[in-house]
């Protein structure tokens, strides 16, 4: 685990980390802005639009920075490579609040492709020599905007369906409502800082959840 959280910290820190949070800010301002339930959105055409805009803004991003960030793929499935990592995104939840170990992407089917195979021994510690692809996992709704941003590694456990066997925590806002119009990439409202679960394993989670 150490080997991994090491790697996660090395790449994903500073410029890097700061750019995927300004992109997946502007991506919900813009779907904030466009949300119209009057004219007909509901949750599903603001899902489409924040997945568009985050490829858009993502791919903005990559042209800007001055990191090892490159385009992998925009369609049919968005990639992006970060350093020695393969990177997809997708919503998973709607609050700060949800649990990142029980939110998953709705379409499975996209994500799944990015599913390791690879499992690890008791005893051994997992490298990223072993997990390569990774989801940027963000949350946010139409009222509040974005809420929060992890990096997961997902394995497969049956059909489409998968679970998380590694989350990075990048960003998380405090549980305090804040209207989306107010969010700009100059003006972030504070990040949560009373719970340190990050980085975690979810076996270890679920152990230390077993002890008591």
């Amino acid at each position: 685990m150490q080997s991994l959280d090491n790697d996660f910290e090395r790449v994903f820190q500073g410029s890097v980390r700061s750019g995927l949070i300004d992109a997946l800010y502007r991506t919900y301002e813009t779907a904030c802005e466009h949300y119209e339930p009057t004219r007909g959105n509901n949750g599903l055409t603001f899902g489409v639009e924040v997945y568009n805009c985050a490829v858009h803004e993502l791919c903005e991003q990559a042209k800007r920075s001055e990191d090892n960030i490159s385009i992998i793929s925009r369609t049919p499935l968005f990639r992006m490579g970060i350093d020695k990592f393969e990177v997809a995104c997708h919503r998973v939840g709607r609050k700060a609040s949800d649990d990142i170990w029980t939110s998953y992407p709705s379409n499975e089917c996209a994500a799944v492709t990015t599913a390791e195979s690879q499992l690890w021994l008791p005893g051994i510690s997992p490298t990223t020599d072993w997990f390569k692809k990774v989801i940027l996992a963000h949350m946010g709704n139409p009222e509040d905007g974005f809420a929060a941003a992890y990096l997961c590694i997902p394995r497969r456990i049956s059909g489409n369906q998968i679970e998380w066997t590694y989350a990075h925590r990048l960003w998380k806002k405090q549980e305090a409502s804040i209207p989306c119009a107010v969010l700009t990439t100059h003006q972030y409202p504070p990040e949560e800082t009373i719970e340190n679960v990050m980085p975690s394993l979810k076996n270890e989670q679920l152990i230390k959840k077993q002890n008591g």
